[in-house]
């Protein structure tokens, strides 16, 4: 982490702050234009250092496998021209092989998911804060220097960060807030997150009932001297 890290330089101080007074953390989220409600006491706060890595819901990883197709084609490209044992098995897929596809879908139907395997093409995600209580999780991504938003995975062009953020969490049944923290808003296009086809480009697996579910966007800018 360097002196313009957003985590060192941003979350780490404010975070650092906010959890030791929960007044400092009720009145941090009432910059929303989302009220909302802490309810404590808070389960689990990561971030910083110890970062929460989020397995992918299951749903994206078959509907990864049942639509090669639409993965990135230069990287099918690389892994057809590989000689390892899981790039094969990867390519026999790419061939759809019918078999395979069976073979993919059965591993990932199994209890314990390994986060690398031929049959996984997406890894877990870690937002820069996470905050969970009985009722609500809190997802946050910080930027600093990068002059825009993370829209896509190694395998998908339209995969947004925070979306997919968001995606690991929707089906806890918790009420589900995301924001970013950011040093100039008018780098990026944040209109993008009032637009639900921006979500389904993201969200290629989410039917449309869950599409229409309050997907809350929050967004707050963090004005330096």
């Amino acid at each position: 982490m360097g002196d313009k890290n957003s985590s060192l330089t941003r979350v780490i101080p404010l975070m650092d702050l906010l959890i030791k007074d929960t007044v400092n953390f009720d009145k941090f989220f009432t910059i929303f234009n989302k009220k909302i409600e802490i309810d404590y006491p808070i389960i689990e706060y990561r971030y910083g250092y110890d970062e929460k890595a989020i397995q992918p819901p299951r749903s994206i990883l078959k509907w990864l496998v049942e639509n090669t197709d639409k993965l990135k084609d230069s990287e099918k490209a690389k892994i057809i021209a590989d000689t390892k044992k899981s790039s094969i098995e990867r390519a026999k897929l790419f061939s759809n092989d019918e078999n395979q596809k069976k073979t993919a879908l059965s591993n990932l139907e199994k209890q314990k998911l390994p986060q690398v395997a031929w049959y996984i093409f997406e890894g877990y995600t870690q937002p820069d804060i996470y905050i969970e209580t009985r009722t609500t999780i809190i997802v946050g991504e910080a930027k600093r220097t990068e002059d825009k938003l993370t829209t896509e995975t190694t395998w998908l062009k339209n995969r947004d960060q925070l979306i997919r953020h968001i995606d690991t969490v929707i089906d806890s049944g918790k009420e589900v807030y995301s924001f970013f923290l950011v040093e100039n808003k008018d780098l990026y296009n944040f209109e993008n997150y009032s637009d639900i086809e921006y979500f389904k480009k993201s969200l290629p697996h989410r039917d449309e009932k869950t599409l229409k579910k309050d997907f809350r966007y929050i967004l707050w800018r963090n004005h330096l001297e």
